[in-house]
């Protein structure tokens, strides 16, 4: 059967729908109104529904989010298989709209008052497995930014308030001294059991048959007795244990609750670093970019509380900076980049405790650590480079950017350390040259990037006005410094 002429539809050849131009129905449509790539950027944004991402009011999220999901409710067995399936979804705005709903649910599953809340290291390395697929999945840089800050802002979501950070701080400090003490402890006690075997071992009398079976008896029960005290002494290391090491352990919210957050991501990031192709890796660089810079202000934020610092630290030296297992592609990025965001955030205006020398030393001491150990010299060589030398070189009081006042320098004036005593930090870099659990090949190179911090002073003129009473310390510390230098050479 043959159709009328009425019923059938003209061909349209290739050539003939090219000239027509695309499909509007399947194509982007054209907004005349955006006419700069700001504004191009921020309807990227809109379009992948992250539009109300850094909304602050708690009424305006809800309505952004719907309804956040209820961490008591059974959702398909369990709150986290939800979770889990969204956040690997195809669909885009799935993803996004989950890592939105994300943030309520987690100050709802880890407050206090919920008995059956918390969340452990297991329920945390679950929850960055379906956010690794979230940005894994993710296109266009301006998303991938904005998806980057939603997932490093939920460190502050399992944060505590300034009163439970600081206990937090104080009971880590004391942890970390108590599992110092009990080491040792052991060491002292297993010293103290080798003098007595030495001091056994010198009676070379030969006793009778009788003595000898007494002898032995007698041997037998001091064995036990060593047995016995080797088991209380491992008992009482096994009181002192670090929380990290507990996969299955609750944890409400709070600063220890944020620290185990930044260890799971890291935890996570090195074992899937192998996985991945060259056209995600710059995804998850500015993802620790961003991560490293919410650390810093969670610590600023606490008025760089010693204990939080060292608990931030810690998880960052554990996780990545002290272990070579999946390469030096992610320790290579941290070196690059601590720097760069400790200074961002000193300049920011919500930082009202500016950085001095020792807070400063304390938020960089696992690097100034690596410059101590480390197990590969060109990672030892990047340590020197990016840290210590671009510290003095870009970032101290005594660098070019805080003399040069062109416009072009002013931004990077801003991120200057004005508060930072240059010669306080040479003092330190000679104490890590002469101590002893510095390795020896190292040596060389802090002395001499200690010999380029004083001659940049000299030749400056001007650092940071100290206290009478420092100044009196410096002043002793300088002549060990040149007898120092004269035994060197």
């Amino acid at each position: 059967m043959t159709a009328s002429k009425g019923s059938l539809k003209p061909t349209v050849t290739k050539r003939q729908k090219r000239k027509t131009g695309p499909n509007p129905s399947n194509t982007w449509k054209q907004q005349p109104k955006i006419k700069s790539m700001a504004a191009r950027d921020k309807a990227y944004v809109r379009m992948a529904g992250l539009a109300n991402a850094n909304v602050q009011d708690k009424d305006q999220t809800r309505k952004a989010t719907k309804a956040p999901l209820n961490p008591d409710d059974d959702v398909i067995n369990s709150p986290e298989y939800k979770f889990g399936r969204l956040l690997a979804s195809p669909v885009a705005l799935k993803r996004h709209s989950t890592i939105l709903k994300l943030r309520e649910y987690l100050k709802a599953r880890t407050d206090p008052n919920n008995d059956n809340g918390g969340l452990s290291v297991l329920d945390l390395m679950k929850l960055w497995k379906g956010l690794w697929h979230t940005l894994y999945l993710c296109d266009g840089v301006v998303v991938q930014e904005e998806v980057s800050k939603v997932l490093a802002s939920l460190i502050w979501s399992v944060g505590g308030t300034q009163e439970e950070d600081e206990y937090a701080g104080r009971f880590y400090l004391e942890l970390d001294e108590d599992m110092m003490d009990g080491d040792a402890d052991i060491d002292s006690d297993m010293a103290e059991m080798d003098d007595d075997d030495n001091d056994e071992m010198q009676i070379i009398e030969m006793p009778d048959d009788e003595d000898i079976t007494e002898e032995a008896t007698e041997d037998v029960d001091e064995l036990d007795e060593k047995e016995t005290d080797q088991e209380s002494i491992g008992s009482n290391e096994e009181e002192v244990i670090n929380p990290a090491d507990e996969e299955e352990t609750k944890h409400c919210r709070g600063a220890h609750l944020s620290a185990l957050y930044i260890r799971t991501y890291f935890r996570t990031l090195t074992r899937e670093w192998s996985d991945m192709d060259k056209y995600r890796i710059d995804k998850f660089y500015t993802l620790t970019r961003f991560i490293l810079r919410e650390v810093y202000r969670y610590m600023s934020s606490r008025h760089w509380n010693l204990g939080i610092i060292r608990l931030f630290n810690d998880a960052i030296f554990e996780e990545v900076l002290r272990e070579n297992k999946y390469g030096n592609g992610v320790r290579f990025h941290l070196l690059d980049i601590c720097l760069d965001e400790l200074a961002l955030v000193n300049s920011e205006k919500e930082t009202t405790l500016p950085l001095t020398e020792a807070t400063f030393l304390d938020s960089l001491e696992p690097y100034f650590a690596m410059a101590q150990r480390v197990d590969e010299k060109k990672v030892h060589e990047r340590v020197m480079e990016k840290v210590l030398d671009r510290f003095l070189d870009e970032y101290s009081i005594v660098s070019d950017n805080y003399s040069n006042e062109h416009t072009d320098e002013s931004e990077k004036k801003k991120l200057v350390m004005d508060q930072v005593h240059v010669q306080t930090v040479a003092q330190f870099i000679f104490e890590l040259a002469s101590d002893s659990e510095t390795q020896d090949r190292y040596r060389k190179q802090l002395y001499d990037m200690h010999k380029s911090y004083m001659k940049r002073v000299k030749q400056v003129g001007r650092d940071v006005i100290m206290t009478e009473d420092v100044d009196d310390d410096m002043a002793e510390e300088s002549s060990s410094e040149k007898l120092c230098e004269k035994q060197c050479g």
